[in-house]
Formats: structure tokens, sequence, C-alpha cells
């Protein structure tokens, strides 16, 4: 049974085009898998689609084959803007799940301390959003999230104005608390470390004439695919080995960005061709 199965789906905001035309994709075996594409895919759009703050204009998306049909606890969002509650301390901020779902507020409490606790943040449990730095407000909001110990957790790029060692710190809390609690994920995102991070798969979202493709698989055979196809497109230049394709950014840039994609996917792995382009 897939964690997500879309049959025809489709959503548009009034007066504009459709943000997401008639896709049908399921996810397999995948436990956390990323959606991959380009800004304006359609990536936060269908994050919400699953959480069930949005509903389709047409088709039927399936989550642990039951539809979504609203918000569940079950199918928690983290926003890209983290969205605390600036009027609540970070305490409050975490209760305030485990509060809607009907628990007493010492009992809240003691959940909201707990996880604190596990996320290093028990020092500034009593402080207010706009005393904390980026980093401890969006650990907040993912401990907020996680409070109501969701079936699956969603990210919208959760990373993306953090430094390394924040980043690296907010991913072992979350791969800490899914192997605890059996939590599942689906993240947002544009990096690829990430993918590799915390995903054992990848949904990549492309669009064309208005039309999109939502490709499914191994996170890795998805980029390898994502490569393939940036190597086509681009064009050809004097002096460049790449087949019958070159980069159109400088060469510096050209040569990170394949060396850091080669060794994501294992393309170039006993290929002397793609090694001396890895080399440029």
């Amino acid at each position: 049974m897939p964690l997500l199965d879309a049959r025809n789906l489709s959503f548009g905001y009034l007066r504009h085009a459709a943000v997401i035309s008639n896709v049908s994709f399921d996810t397999g075996a995948a436990r956390a898998p990323a959606l991959i594409g380009r800004s304006g895919v359609g990536k936060t759009t269908l994050l919400s689609l699953i959480a069930g703050h949005i509903a389709p204009s047409s088709g039927t998306l399936l989550f642990d084959n039951v539809p979504v049909d609203g918000p569940s606890a079950s199918r928690t969002l983290v926003f890209q803007a983290y969205n605390l509650f600036p009027w609540l301390t970070a305490a409050e901020n975490v209760a305030f799940g485990p509060r809607c779902n009907g628990m007493s507020a010492q009992q809240s409490y003691d959940i909201a301390r707990d996880i604190l606790v596990r996320f290093g943040l028990s020092d500034v449990a009593d402080a207010f959003p706009n005393e904390l730095s980026g980093g401890m407000r969006q650990r907040t909001a993912i401990a907020r999230a996680l409070a109501v110990n969701p079936a699956c957790l969603l990210i919208d790029e959760p990373f993306s104005s953090l430094d390394i060692e924040t980043k690296r710190m907010i991913i072992d809390d979350i791969k800490t608390h899914a192997l605890a609690h059996g939590t599942r994920l689906i993240m947002a995102t544009h990096n690829p470390v990430d993918v590799q991070a915390l995903c054992d798969s990848a949904i990549s979202i492309r669009t064309a004439s208005r039309s999109h493709t939502f490709l499914a698989g191994p996170y890795r055979r998805i980029y390898r695919n994502e490569f393939n196809n940036l190597r086509q497109v681009l064009p050809p230049r004097d002096g460049c080995d790449m087949g019958s394709t070159a980069p159109i950014w400088p060469s510096s840039l050209s040569a990170i960005l394949a060396r850091r994609v080669c060794r994501f996917t294992g393309l170039g792995r006993g290929d002397r061709s793609q090694n001396e382009m890895v080399s440029r």
C-alpha cells in the first residue's frame, strides 16, 4: 500500500492557470519521499493538498489508502516561514497540538517539555518566537508538528535559511524522532544533499505547456534522470567533451555541479567520459 496515491489530481486558484493539472502517481513502498523541482512547479501546493489544507479541484488523493478530505493530526505540516504563534512561548507553541487533540493543559505541557528537551530547546522553553534564533524557531516548529505524534511529517524547504551546523542538528532531531516513533516524512526541497540525508525516494515535478509530469522512484535514479535531461537541453560549446552538450554556466560552477551530481547519483563511476567531465 503506497504512502501516497494520486489519481487525475488537479488544483488551480481562481482566475489562474492550474497549478497541478491531471496528474497521477504513487510513491510505492517509500516511507520518506522528497518532492523536487524548480520553484513554482507546485511542490508547496502538493504538500498543502496532502495536509488537507486545500481541496483538489478534481481527482483523488489517498494517504495510506484513505482519501484526504481535510486536515488531520496524522499529517502535520511545517511551513517555510515557521508560522509560530507570536503570543505563545516555545513550550506553549509545542503544546498547542496536544491541547487541540483534547489533552489536559498539564499533559500537553509535559509533552511539550519532553520534546523540547530532546530537541535541545529546554533552555528556551519560556521564550517567545521573537526571542529565538532562526534555527531555534525552525526546531520549535518541527517540535510542534511532532508533538501530536503524526503518522507523517510534511516539511516545506525546511533548511533553506539555516547554516550547515544547525541543519545537521535538525536533521538528527528528525531522524531520532522518526526512528523512535515510526514517523514517515514527505519533504519539498531543491537540495539533493537534504534528500540524501532524510529521504528514500523522490518525486520529480516538471512543467511544460501548462501540463505537469510527475516521476516517482528511488532518489538516485530520479536525480540521474534529471541530470541526463539537463545535458540534453543545454547548448553545445566548443572545447568541451560532455557528449553533444555543455553547461551555460561558468566553467568553475559547471565543475562543482558536475562533481556534486555525479557523486550523488553514481554517474561516472567506472566511466571514463564522465570522469573526465567531473575533472573539468
